[in-house]
């Protein structure tokens, strides 16, 4: 009971401090870290996974999906690791975030359920940090952060930063579904970075629900608003539940499914 209570108590107070939470059950010894599920976490490799992994790297230094070594380095662990690990199941998932919550006290639900306001979220997708999928949405998949697989790049030097998912308003939905021309939306979400950290670049991998290893720029495309527009947004590499962006700007991203 004492680990849960301290457990609990370092949730709450990381997302105060406006931080994704990851959890395992609330029963847990283990530390809690930012991201999704504890069934998500990567396994550890094999020598034949680090040589894919280091082979991968090479292929998107080598040609120009990414610019430097430490975001090539970031993106094929990423992409490795969310190949390894089992595809989100958003029921399992709920259920787990909402047996943490059910653990908490009412003054750290209070704190649960204010930040999740702010971030359109239900107190679940907060603890998780994941956006479920809309049924307003036709082909809408849950879109998660998982700090344990989704390394990143910030200005192309190694050092991941905590991306925090945040539901996209209503407009700006409306604005996504409008901008596709009859493809399948998967997702329309925004997000913070950790302590507001500016960038110039951030090469990261987002977990999308349904894109597969196989995808490419002609299944899969992501599109940023910018000043009012979608403008696209370049897809560096795809694994099995998820991909990862080359981000230049910040603002609500969608990904969708070409064909």
């Amino acid at each position: 009971m004492k680990k849960t209570i301290v457990a609990v108590t370092a949730l709450v107070g990381v997302l105060a401090m406006s931080f994704p939470v990851m959890a395992a059950s609330p029963t847990a010894a283990t530390s809690l870290a930012p991201g999704v599920l504890g069934a998500r976490a990567p396994k550890a490799q094999t020598a034949a996974e680090t040589a894919s992994t280091e082979a991968l790297a090479s292929s998107l230094l080598s040609s120009g999906a990414v610019e430097t070594q430490a975001a090539a380095t970031a993106v094929a662990d990423s992409l490795t690791a969310m190949d390894a690990a089992k595809e989100v199941d958003e029921e399992a998932l709920k259920k787990e975030c909402t047996a943490i919550y059910s653990s908490m006290t009412a003054e750290q639900k209070a704190q649960i359920d204010a930040a999740a306001s702010k971030r359109g979220l239900s107190a679940e997708e907060a603890i998780g940090n994941y956006i479920a999928a809309d049924t307003s949405i036709p082909g809408s998949s849950t879109v998660t952060w998982n700090e344990n697989i989704c390394k990143s790049s910030v200005d192309g030097k190694a050092g991941s930063i905590n991306l925090i998912l945040i539901k996209a308003k209503a407009d700006v939905i409306a604005s996504a579904i409008k901008d596709t021309n009859g493809k399948t939306v998967l997702t329309v979400f925004d997000f913070a970075v950790q302590d507001g950290k500016n960038y110039k670049t951030l090469d990261t991998v987002i977990g999308v629900k349904g894109v597969k290893a196989t995808d490419t720029t002609e299944t899969i495309a992501a599109k940023q608003l910018v000043d009012g527009k979608w403008v696209n947004v370049k897809i560096t590499g795809f694994a099995n539940g998820g991909l990862s962006l080359h981000l230049t700007k910040s603002g609500p991203v969608k990904v969708e499914r070409l064909k």
